[in-house]
């Protein structure tokens, strides 16, 4: 992503994020002042504390002032009705089985067909006001912007830990609400188990398991994956 960084400025560059982040620490500290001034540290680059981090994250910012934020962020964010949370760390499991997938993807979309994107770029979901972050998307749009993309035929997921009951609840649901979706991938990373939602003709959403030794069908961008590929070096 084209923005600048230095490892010794926070992750809220700019004058006008500073200026933000200034003002929004100040509302919450209002509403709170006991909880938040005592301890709260602006450092001379405005580093920030954890507590006046969290009095950030307390407090509601709109779409564009995430965006404008997250641009200059080395740091990700997920954005869910105006509240931005930092995106965990990834393991290394996480990170072979997503790029296999990956792999699997692109090689089979090579040339001027679907894209495969992953790794931090955004998709945004209007109709629930969040911005997430998929493990991995294909999409087939004319791109709106070099920052995200907004009608994914397939969005895949790793599981782990902390992100299981989300990616399996809320964020499942906010997912619906794209019309351009056919599948929706979960990929355990503790054993060979990949679930597919994948949307039938009348609309509706069907789970199907794919565990040892199976193909797991992608019907939407027309594509068969063997589960020993996706799992390809993870256990080795």
């Amino acid at each position: 992503m084209p923005a600048e960084t230095h490892s010794h400025r926070a992750p809220w560059a700019g004058d006008e994020l500073r200026e933000l982040v200034v003002e929004r620490l100040a509302e919450a500290a209002a509403r709170d002042p006991e909880a938040i001034v005592p301890t709260m540290r602006l450092e001379d680059d405005l580093g920030l504390s954890d507590l006046a981090a969290k009095a950030l994250r307390d407090t509601r910012l709109t779409p564009e002032e995430f965006l404008e934020m997250e641009r200059s962020s080395p740091i990700k964010h997920e954005y869910v009705a105006g509240r931005a949370y930092e995106m965990a760390a990834n393991t290394d499991v996480h990170n072979l089985i997503m790029g296999n997938l990956v792999i699997a993807l692109r090689t089979h979309l090579r040339g001027p067909q679907g894209r495969v994107f992953f790794i931090g770029f955004n998709l945004p979901l209007t109709a629930v006001e969040a911005f997430y972050y998929p493990d991995v998307m294909v999409s087939f749009e004319e791109a709106p912007d070099c920052y995200y993309r907004e009608q994914p035929v397939l969005v895949a997921e790793i599981l782990s830990v902390e992100s299981a009951q989300r990616d399996r609840g809320e964020k499942w649901r906010d997912y619906q609400t794209l019309e351009s979706l056919k599948e929706y991938v979960l990929v355990s990373q503790d054993s060979m188990d990949v679930r597919v939602f994948r949307r039938d003709e009348s609309g509706d959403w069907k789970q199907h398991i794919y565990t040892d030794g199976m193909q797991i069908p992608l019907l939407s961008v027309d594509l068969e994956i063997p589960i020993e590929q996706v799992y390809e070096e993870v256990w080795e």
